[in-house]
């Protein structure tokens, strides 16, 4: 595999793997194991450097939310904003609860907006 169908794969991966995750949050380690620079690299039969090299990349470019865990974990922004109706203003999250905790939040915010726009409908 080139380094283009690499960062496409990548890509490709990371998207439907973010569009899966559980809203309620409750995500076990085994089903974040595919958002890791050591499955991916498995994946792609690959060095897990060159996985974490292109996760840089796309980190830079604000296509992928990073965790500063261990594993670091690595989602694509695009559809984990999608999947949760949320903006995510930072790159890199100090731990996982760190980007749990901000996407709860959101999910309910909008979900008091929108009891309240009903509310205001009765």
């Amino acid at each position: 595999m080139n380094d283009k169908d690499i960062r496409e794969k990548l890509q490709e991966t990371l998207q439907v793997e973010c569009e899966q995750l559980e809203k309620d949050l409750h995500w076990q380690e085994e089903r974040l194991e595919p958002l890791t620079s050591s499955f991916l690299s498995a994946q792609f039969a690959c060095s897990r450097n060159l996985i974490s090299h292109y996760m840089s990349e796309f980190q830079q470019k604000g296509l992928v939310i990073k965790t500063n865990t261990r594993p670091v974990y690595f989602f694509w922004r695009k559809s984990l904003e999608n999947r949760f109706g949320v903006i995510l203003k930072a790159e890199l999250y100090e731990t996982l609860e760190d980007l749990k905790n901000i996407l709860a939040k959101k999910q309910q915010h909008a979900f008091h907006n929108l009891i309240g726009a009903n509310d205001s409908l009765s």
